[in-house]
Formats: C-alpha cells, sequence, structure tokens
C-alpha cells in the first residue's frame, strides 16, 4: 500500500526547496513528500493523485502566488481531499487574508515566513494536525485476496489471528445481481487432541 502524501506548494524555488527539506526530515519515513511550484501544478498533482486513490494528509501552501493563490488552490485541493490538513504559508501582512478564509476553507492553521527553527515553529504544529487526520482518517484493510478456487480472508495488519490461523473457504457462486457476495470466515484454532485421546 503506497505511503500517504504530504502535498507543498510555492512558487518561490528556493522557499519550496526548503520546505521540502525540513517536511522530508522530519517527516519522510512514514509519508512521500511532494512538491509543486504553482496553483495549476497542485491541482494537477491532486488529480493525479485522486485517480490513484492515494491519500493526502497535509497541505503546506504558499498563499501569495501568482494567477492562484494558496487559498483558491485549498478551497480547490479540499474538494478531492476535504480530510487532509491544511497550512498556509503567509507574509506577516497577508495573516488577515487568512484569518478571514478560516471558515471559508477550513484552515487548520496559517504559518507566518520565516518559520525557522522548525523544531520551534514547524513540527510542534504539524505534528498535532498529522496526529489529528490520523485520528480522523479511515485506516484501510489489507483486502481479501480471491482466486477461482478460494478465499483467504485477510485481517487488517497487526491485529487478529495469525495467517497460520486463518483458512481458505470455497468462494461462492456469482449469481446475478449479487457482484462480490463472496463469503469468507476466519477458522477457530484447532484444539491439540487430548493427551489421552486413543489410549485404551
Amino acid at each position: 500500500m503506497p505511503r500517504t502524501n504530504i502535498l507543498a506548494v510555492d512558487d518561490d524555488q528556493t522557499v519550496l526547496d526548503s520546505v521540502e527539506r525540513d517536511l522530508r526530515q522530519k517527516y519522510g519515513r512514514d509519508f512521500r513528500i511532494i512538491k509543486a511550484t504553482s496553483g495549476a501544478a497542485a491541482i494537477d498533482v491532486v488529480r493525479q493523485l485522486r485517480q490513484r486513490e492515494e491519500s493526502v494528509a497535509l497541505f503546506v501552501v504558499d498563499q501569495r502566488m501568482p494567477k492562484m493563490s494558496g487559498l483558491e488552490f485549498l478551497e480547490e485541493a479540499a474538494k478531492a481531499y476535504p480530510e487532509a490538513r491544511k497550512v498556509p504559508l503567509t507574509a506577516y501582512a497577508d495573516t488577515e487574508a487568512a484569518i478571514n478564509a478560516i471558515n471559508k476553507v477550513g484552515l487548520d492553521y496559517y504559518m507566518t515566513k520565516p518559520w525557522h527553527p522548525p523544531e520551534d515553529n514547524f513540527y510542534p504544529v504539524l505534528d498535532t494536525l498529522l496526529d489529528e487526520w490520523k485520528r480522523n482518517a479511515q485506516v484501510p484493510f489489507e483486502g481479501v485476496r480471491v482466486n477461482r478456487r478460494n478465499v483467504v480472508a485477510c485481517l487488517p495488519r497487526g491485529e487478529g489471528l495469525p495467517r497460520a490461523q486463518l483458512r481458505s473457504v470455497p468462494a461462492a457462486r456469482h449469481r446475478p445481481g449479487r457482484a462480490g457476495a463472496v463469503a469468507s470466515a476466519v477458522a477457530r484454532p484447532r484444539r491439540a487432541p487430548h493427551p489421552r485421546a486413543g489410549v485404551p
């Protein structure tokens, strides 16, 4: 299963590289960090991720960009990923616009530039937002693997019975109007024979 994405957007390449570096340093092991240099390019990225059914946990977006502002991008991106956390990066003069857009766009936090050192002004905020996203996001199952002869029930990663205790069950015959009508079951652990079984 692909990693969840964090998308950074800024038309200033130097600032964008700095945002990416800070994000990758703290969150690169758990999230894939993607960057875009304009709102339009970021919209294309969002569409591609949606088509691939990948998730986005966080948008970190510069507010003042040509043609499409950060808030305008976030308003569009929220249609595809309403659960993603949204953080515009603003200059001090743009904070009023960010505050006014909190209810309209559903901003989670606005961050002023510069945010360094990130350990004090960047990571604590994003840690909180990502924790909130994790609590509210739906964690997908590994799925059910199906072949012609049998169905193997798969439990969520890290939960339930070991794979050795899963059993295959016959796949249900497909009937028109009942797509996906497949039964799966988890076998109870086999009991060891009684020590005296078979002893006269």
